[in-house]
């Protein structure tokens, strides 16, 4: 059973591609290293999750945990949760077909020769969702592409070099 947020994610997701694991920038730690409130936070929000990743990584200055693993039908998924079992991110790759078709139409448009190379589902502690689209350009350079549900539709974010 998925909660709140993770439930969110679940309504309309097509089969998530495989998963990539641990950034450049992530520090992989032992299990009996992440504080009890971490894992509590964790457990609440996908108590099915198989957590077989453990990590921690800097963001902003703070210190964040990444606890990670495949959901009962194998999909990979990450939640970013500060110390004291604050949920700030659930990051759930997905693959680029799955995102809703305006999501799919704003990015073609925009990079229309563009490979999507990565591509996930973000949904913040708010309740906010926001499609991320790592990808290449037709000359090879990286970028990376947001769009954000409102309750007005979606909003494109900025564009950022990878």
């Amino acid at each position: 059973m998925f909660r709140p947020l993770l439930a969110l994610a679940l309504i309309g997701v097509a089969p998530l591609a495989s998963a990539q694991t641990g950034g450049a920038d992530n520090t992989q730690i032992n299990r009996a290293t992440v504080p009890a409130a971490v894992m509590e936070t964790a457990r609440y929000y996908a108590p099915d999750l198989g957590f077989t990743e453990f990590g921690t990584e800097t963001e902003d200055g703070a210190l964040v945990y990444e606890i990670g693993g495949f959901d009962p039908f194998g999909h990979h998924v990450e939640i970013d949760v500060t110390p004291d079992g604050t949920l700030l991110e659930i990051e759930w790759e997905t693959p680029f077909e799955s995102f809703p078709a305006a999501v799919r139409v704003e990015f073609e448009v925009a990079h229309p020769d563009a490979k999507v190379v990565f591509s996930e589902r973000s949904i913040r502690a708010n309740g906010n969702i926001v499609y991320e689209i790592d990808a290449i350009s037709a000359a090879g350079d990286a970028f990376e592409f947001e769009m954000k549900e409102t309750s007005g539709g979606l909003r494109r974010l900025d564009v950022a070099p990878a």
